[in-house]
């Protein structure tokens, strides 16, 4: 037999369902006592949450407040450079082209060196927004072409043990070690692009890292055999000058000549002045030291050595008016290039 409690709660579900009963018509007092007590009871679970919802507040409050002191005392370079680590691995990223991304990353890195870090973050910002991936790769690259010798090598050796790019890596890890004159280094760095090479069997510059790698392990028949018979299409420039330097090593300057006459660039003009001298062609080769010279490429260099092939082309005056000229107004550097004193007999 149910108990006084269950009839209560029995009765108290049929009012939630809009329903009423004979008794209670009867004897609405016990129910208005009931209600009253629910009421009470409704009260007294509003007021908690209440107060619960105004701990919760302040507690939040406080969090927030020593969130931001935290925050505050971070330094800004620091608080920069995390912002960078988080755009770096945010996707998508924008596009821009492998050239102005190694420029801008080559202004950075000057601008870091020189001492205005707050700059050079803020254009690291601005990287930190652009391409797919901002490759160790890259980087070294861009540092390598700004002279950063040291910092290149840092990161052509991080590019390498991330398994990216080895073999290139492992070159202008070399080339930075050559500047850096560490011979250890270059060695071990030029031995590795070699271990590496057969990994690059299919790609479109094996042919290329091939030269690259016997060229500087002075292997000159096998990387000039390579420039003449299986030269890759990538860097022909590149390729052009080394196909010219080893021939004239040899003592090929036609071949030299020949090489260096494709698509000539303004730089390449001085060079071409002295295989046309060392062939015996004084005045193809002083027309090449004019067009030098008037384009202000080699000034020292280019004035002394047309002055010394003058001479040799019976054009005395002329060419000691160069020497005159050159010697008067570089008279500290001008013979660290030709260590040559003419006097008379």
């Amino acid at each position: 037999m149910p108990d006084i409690d269950e009839n209560i709660i029995i009765i108290e579900e049929n009012e939630a369902a809009g329903l009423q009963t004979e008794e209670e018509e009867n004897n609405p007092t016990p129910t208005k006592e009931i209600g009253k007590s629910k009421e009470k009871q409704k009260k007294i679970i509003i007021f908690a949450g209440a107060g619960l919802a105004l701990l919760l507040v302040i507690v939040i409050a406080i969090l927030v407040i020593l969130k931001l002191s935290k925050k505050n005392s971070v330094p800004k370079e620091h608080s920069k450079i995390s912002f960078i680590e988080k755009k770096l691995d945010e996707t998508p990223k924008k596009q821009i082209e492998p050239s102005k991304l190694e420029n801008m990353i080559a202004q950075a890195n000057e601008l870091y060196t020189n001492g205005s870090k707050s700059d050079a973050l803020h254009l690291y910002e601005k990287i930190a927004t652009y391409s797919e991936a901002i490759s160790l790769y890259n980087l070294g690259v861009a540092q390598l072409k700004n002279k950063q010798y040291k910092i290149a090598l840092t990161s052509f050796k991080r590019a390498i043990n991330d398994n990216e790019k080895r073999c290139v890596s492992a070159i202008n890890a070399a080339v930075c070690s050559l500047h850096l004159k560490n011979k250890e280094k270059f060695k071990y760095y030029i031995d590795l692009a070699h271990a590496y090479l057969p990994n690059e069997i299919n790609s479109p510059l094996y042919s290329y890292y091939y030269t690259l790698i016997n060229y500087y392990n002075n292997n000159y028949l096998e990387a000039l055999t390579a420039l003449k018979y299986n030269p890759s299409s990538e860097y022909p420039n590149v390729q052009k000058h080394l196909k010219a330097k080893i021939s004239a090593l040899f003592g090929n300057d036609y071949e030299a000549i020949e090489a260096m006459e494709k698509k000539i660039n303004p730089t390449d003009e001085f060079n071409l002045a002295l295989l046309y001298a060392r062939i015996g062609d004084y005045p193809l080769a002083i027309n090449y030291f004019d067009e030098t010279i008037k384009k202000n490429k080699e000034p020292i260099k280019a004035t002394l050595a047309r002055g010394l092939i003058k001479l040799k082309d019976g054009q005395i005056k002329s060419g000691a008016t160069d020497i005159k000229t050159i010697t008067e107004k570089f008279p500290q550097k001008v013979y660290d290039y030709y260590p040559i004193k003419v006097t008379l007999k």
